[in-house]
């Protein structure tokens, strides 16, 4: 193994983590198995770009995002949209989920899944503080049949650029919170 490939290694070991505290209003809108189904891939989502989630937001090193879960979806509100997100708003709740339209998607068994990919994705907007999309993974504008076979298997990702943006934003945020 050359130096290189150790530090590399070395680096993602002991790398520190981010985080970031997501709380759920009005989660009764959705089914208990889908909300847990949801938080599981979401978790997974963003570990695998190094950020930990806490589910009920309770560490102050963390920014927070409430999420509301809206049923149904008011007249004319977002087009077709599963979700939206306020990236520049000041309020914590930033993320409103049309969880009827979620589970329209698919079977009632990948409801928990998709959901727990629009959670990641909404989220991501808040973290990357901007709403653009990417042309592949998690932050794709829409969503076509491969991705929803992808998400079934639970194989879709952040892409590249956006784990960088999320990665960036938190360690702004940490380095901002610490005074410096």
């Amino acid at each position: 193994m050359n130096r290189w490939a150790a530090v590399l290694i070395l680096s993602a070991v002991t790398a520190k983590a981010e985080c970031v505290g997501i709380r759920l209003l009005n989660r009764q809108a959705a089914p208990v198995t889908a909300v847990l189904q949801a938080q599981r891939v979401a978790e997974r989502i963003f570990g695998d770009v190094g950020v930990e989630v806490d589910w009920k937001a309770r560490n102050a090193a963390c920014p927070v995002v409430e999420i509301l879960f809206d049923q149904p979806a008011p007249l004319g509100s977002h087009g077709q949209a599963l979700a939206y997100a306020l990236p520049f708003a000041k309020a914590r709740t930033r993320v409103a989920v049309f969880f009827p339209r979620v589970a329209a998607l698919s079977s009632a068994e990948n409801s928990g899944t998709n959901l727990g990919y629009v959670l990641a994705h909404e989220v991501g907007h808040v973290l990357e503080g901007q709403t653009r999309h990417s042309s592949a993974g998690v932050m794709k504008a829409v969503w076509d049949r491969d991705d929803l076979h992808r998400m079934a298997r639970e194989e879709m990702k952040f892409a590249t650029e956006d784990a960088e943006w999320i990665m960036a934003a938190l360690a702004s945020d940490s380095r901002r919170n610490a005074g410096q």
